[in-house]
């Protein structure tokens, strides 16, 4: 693409390293123009997009220490009053136009939990109205790709892929299913020795297994792990308010969201081409 649709991912980073920016899902630029914001001033949030993740998310926001909604847009009426119910502030302003919230100029953060192919545009807005961002994955890098979420209607029950990260001499296999009950399925990785067997991912993990191999006879191997018996990590929420005070770079960054983004999408271009594909960039 030319002109105007030409955003590459060294520019998108060299504009979003003004702000803090996070993608939920999972850094090397360190903002540093915005100056800032003073321990103990309310951050005032903006969310964009209310329906099932983005209600989620907007609890996770009034939860999180010197934070208050100041503003709730969607398109959808049902959706728009969730917000304004969940955000615990009669004086909420409600948007139905996602470009009016980023000009009001008493949000100075925007939580971004829309459908993926309106995430790029939005977080590109955003940006030009210097706003801090947490967009949920996943993050769009070219409108290219947000047309190809956007366009490939037709998702399998059953998604299975495998990862092969041949300069760590690293094999990754994927699987997710939408026909099983299970609210989640384990996070695996598998050594010579042993396996780890994770509950959950990133922050909501509260345990974890150590699982040794039959010829392991190695009887020092702790059995696992169990909450609270290590340091309490900040949610991904939490994690990115407190970026916002300090222009610290958010753990899930732009820079995570590109790899992440590309990761996913190789698997996409691998089922539709039906065939193994290889990064070349």
């Amino acid at each position: 693409m030319k002109n105007d649709t030409d955003f590459s991912r060294r520019r998108f980073l060299r504009s979003t390293g003004r702000v803090a920016t996070a993608v939920a899902a999972v850094s090397t630029f360190v903002p540093t123009v915005l100056s800032a914001v003073p321990p103990g001033k309310t951050i005032r949030v903006g969310c964009i997009g209310l329906g099932t993740r983005g209600g989620d998310l907007i609890k996770a926001v009034i939860n999180a220490p010197n934070v208050k909604v100041r503003a709730v847009c969607d398109v959808y009426g049902p959706h728009r009053q969730k917000g304004v119910e969940r955000s615990q502030n009669p004086s909420v302003k409600a948007y139905v136009d996602y470009r009016e919230l980023l000009a009001d100029p008493n949000v100075d953060a925007v939580v971004i939990a829309t459908p993926d192919h309106w995430h790029y545009q939005m977080v590109l807005d955003a940006v030009k109205a210097r706003k801090d961002i947490y967009c949920e994955k996943g993050i769009s890098r070219t409108l290219a790709e947000a047309k190809l979420m956007r366009d490939d209607r037709e998702v399998p029950d059953t998604w299975s892929a495998i990862y092969d990260f041949e300069k760590l001499g690293r094999t990754v296999t994927f699987s997710g299913s939408t026909n099983t009950g299970q609210p989640t399925q384990p996070v695996e990785i598998c050594g010579r020795d042993a396996t780890l067997r994770f509950d959950n991912i990133a922050h909501d993990v509260t345990r974890f297994q150590i699982l040794p191999e039959e010829h392991n006879a190695r009887k020092d191997l702790p059995k696992g792990y169990a909450w609270g018996k290590s340091p309490k990590q900040p949610n991904h929420m939490v994690d990115w308010v407190n970026c916002i005070q300090t222009r610290g770079t958010p753990k899930c960054s732009t820079d995570e969201a590109y790899i992440e983004t590309a990761t996913f999408l190789m698997s996409l271009e691998s089922y539709r081409k039906q065939r193994k594909v290889r990064w070349d960039a």
